[in-house]
């Protein structure tokens, strides 16, 4: 238990200096906008907005509140408790000049949190395990927290998708001698276009995001491996997680049971999912449009010609195909093949082009690091294909139902 304080007034010694969480959302269109952002979450999560109204929900570590005030206006009664008195003054203030009701703030640790067990009807923490000592302490008191047929909502950092912003870290240590001035003139040097991208789509400030995660060294992801084997161990239903971990192209039927049975699939999937968190950069849609719009790639018109060729001739009252028919369903059959061998290798060459460089780029930065007369012009040079777009995975949601 003295670990768990003493880590966590080392947390609360940075977040005192500029809150992590704060969120400029005073003004009606970027509270609209961030409205939208979670109606999004939750479309994705599969949650109706439904399930908040009028339904008693915690959150334990929840900032500046703004999180709150979004669930607020789906129609939840909120009890919320943070650590930092600084940024419990800030929700009151900001839910006064919201004028919003059922909201009530307060100040203390997760560690302190006494647990109403079986009392509320959704338990929440967004962003905060990331910074928490005993990261299943917490997972539990969500759990107790909760009504049976209740939820739990996590967002988290996953501990591969938290990989290259470690490495940001562990440059800046190096580079600034732990001097805060530095750490923000090199952040803004060498992590500029991360930095842009969060403030961005992420609504919060340099001094905020920098603060997070490189001032701030209590900076601990959190595996979805680990999580789904909490959950059974509390007796916990998965309801749903975004990112999605699912087989791609699904066609079973809608009637099926369409859940995952064999374990050795789900740990498979699971794995690599979390190898692609440590290097995405782009979007999904992006990454696949990459791969399907390749130059001479007409898979698809391919495909629909041999459909609608088959079901020409199937339609047919005698079913006779003309040697005309059967000649041109070989070619285009012939040419499904041929696009199919050519979608792989490129596949292919798109997982080297990426996975190869990067992983080689991680090794030689660690490697620098190692070294005495690292400046920021040995690091500068290393670094040609990480820390871009994505910058890997940032935050993840899972939704679990308790039994």
């Amino acid at each position: 238990m003295k670990k768990n304080f003493k880590f966590a007034n080392r947390v609360l010694k940075d977040f005192k200096k500029e809150s992590p969480s704060q969120i400029n959302i005073k003004k009606k269109y970027d509270f609209k906008k961030y409205l939208t952002m979670h109606e999004n979450l939750f479309n994705n999560l599969k949650f109706p907005l439904e399930l908040f109204k009028n339904k008693k929900v915690i959150d334990l570590g929840c900032g500046t509140g703004e999180v709150d005030f979004v669930l607020n206006k789906f129609g939840a009664k909120l009890e919320c408790l943070d650590f930092n008195g600084k940024s419990i003054d800030y929700a009151k203030k900001l839910k006064k000049k919201l004028k919003l009701k059922n909201i009530n703030f307060r100040t203390a640790s997760i560690e302190e949190y006494k647990v109403k067990k079986k009392h509320f009807d959704i338990s929440t923490s967004f962003g905060v395990i990331t910074h928490v000592y005993d990261q299943e302490g917490l997972f539990k008191k969500l759990v107790n927290s909760t009504k049976k047929k209740g939820y739990i909502i996590l967002g988290f950092v996953e501990d591969a998708g938290l990989i290259q912003r470690l490495l940001h870290r562990a440059i800046i240590r190096k580079l600034s001698n732990k001097s805060e001035k530095e750490i923000y003139v090199y952040a803004k040097k060498l992590f500029r276009e991360h930095l842009d991208r969060s403030m961005k789509f992420g609504m919060r400030t340099y001094r905020g995001i920098i603060n997070d995660y490189l001032v701030n060294q209590a900076y601990y992801g959190l595996s979805s491996t680990k999580l789904h084997q909490w959950a059974q161990k509390y007796n916990l239903e998965f309801y749903s997680s975004s990112p999605e971990i699912s087989l791609p192209l699904r066609i079973d039927p809608g009637i099926k049971d369409q859940k995952i049975k064999s374990t050795k699939l789900k740990i498979m999937l699971n794995s690599i999912f979390r190898l692609r968190s440590i290097f995405s950069q782009q979007s999904d849609e992006e990454v696949y449009n990459n791969l399907i719009t390749a130059q001479n790639n007409k898979l698809d018109k391919d495909i629909e010609s041999f459909i609608n060729l088959t079901t020409h001739i199937l339609q047919k009252s005698n079913n006779n195909a003309s040697k005309k028919e059967l000649k041109k369903l070989n070619e285009v059959k012939k040419k499904i093949k041929e696009n199919i061998k050519f979608s792989f290798k490129n596949l292919e060459k798109n997982i080297a082009s990426n996975f190869f460089p990067m992983s080689n780029e991680i090794f030689e930065i660690i490697k620098e690091i190692n070294n005495k007369k690292i400046s920021f012009r040995s690091i500068k040079k290393k670094i040609n294909f990480l820390f871009k777009g994505y910058n890997g995975l940032g935050t993840s949601y899972y939704i679990f139902k308790k039994n």
